[in-house]
């Protein structure tokens, strides 16, 4: 699950920690990532979750 523009947490009214408390009760397995384009933070994760991605989608000839 991709979390985007925690940058903007603290102009709005929600809790990161219960939202994933929340994710976690419901698919405890997913893989969450959090990130913030205008930061960075969570960025290189994106990006290799992306990689792992491509990777398992490719059909071999």
């Amino acid at each position: 699950m991709l979390v985007n523009k925690i940058d903007l947490l603290p102009h709005l009214e929600i809790d990161l920690e219960r939202l994933l408390y929340n994710i976690d009760q419901v698919h405890p397995d997913v893989e969450r990532i959090v990130c913030s384009a205008k930061t960075g933070e969570g960025i290189d994760a994106f990006r290799d979750w992306l990689v792992r991605a491509a990777a398992r989608a490719e059909v071999p000839a």
